[in-house]
């Protein structure tokens, strides 16, 4: 398959950074939106990875190509990490209804950043506040290589505070309140895999899966949230989980 420079991959002033080996863009623009189309005919539905903000641009072409012929915004196609998003990339991806699913790659990559793309790009890296702001459905997860943890706490830790494993603050000007950063982590989740009717919110009729923490996520002093743990675990009101002598 014929490849294509660094330079795709990321936009100027950030392309071909020396001593950066970011390898090589195998699907050309062309066969991307050929692939796009291709998805599209047999109904399944994309959630490409994307760091560089060039390659969400080469995505986002290939997902408008399609758009324009066979509308994608109920499709809830995806978009996977898009760190480095810039104002006009989410109003395109406002427009067509495409869905953003992020995580928290500052809270331990944040000197990688700052070393890669400089300080201010890295401040903005996986802009949930901006991202909220154009009206575009986000959800929070653990798909971050690297990340060491799988613990939903440290992403909803990192929304609110903005704070990094090493407690230094990046994209201050980003921080999300904690009711917003609950509703990616659940109903937003929820709504990702076509389940807004069956889960990601405690309602009649729907199933009864939810925890019993150690704290209120919602009031608990920052600095505590990491230490948040649940005591109880209930999947379909079924307790599956308790911790000892916690009284649940």
């Amino acid at each position: 398959m014929d490849g294509i420079p660094n330079n795709a991959y990321l936009r100027e002033p950030h392309a071909d950074l020396p001593g950066k080996n970011l390898g090589v863009i195998r699907l050309t623009p062309e066969r991307l939106r050929q692939a796009m189309f291709t998805i599209d005919r047999y109904g399944w539905r994309p959630a490409i990875h994307i760091t560089g903000d060039r390659a969400l641009d080469n995505v986002l072409d290939a997902y408008e190509a399609v758009n324009a012929v066979s509308p994608i915004r109920e499709k809830r196609w995806i978009v996977e990490h898009i760190p480095l998003v810039h104002p006009e990339q989410m109003e395109r991806l406002a427009k067509m209804g495409v869905l953003v699913s992020a995580q928290f790659g500052p809270y331990n990559g944040a000197e990688g950043m700052i070393s890669s793309w400089g300080k201010e790009r890295a401040d903005r890296a996986v802009p949930i506040r901006e991202l909220l702001d154009h009206h575009l459905l986000v959800s929070a997860g653990s798909d971050l290589p690297g990340s060491g943890t799988s613990n939903p706490m440290v992403a909803f830790y990192f929304y609110v505070t903005r704070k990094t494993g090493k407690g230094t603050v990046s994209g201050e000007s980003q921080k999300i309140s904690r009711e917003e950063a609950l509703r990616l982590a659940t109903v937003n989740n929820a709504y990702m895999t076509f389940e807004e009717d069956m889960k990601g919110s405690i309602e009649p009729g729907k199933l009864a899966d939810f925890l019993i923490l150690s704290a209120d996520i919602l009031t608990v002093p920052e600095d505590q949230i990491l230490s948040l743990h649940p005591l109880a675990t209930y999947v379909g009101g079924v307790k599956v989980y308790s911790s000892p002598n916690n009284g649940f």
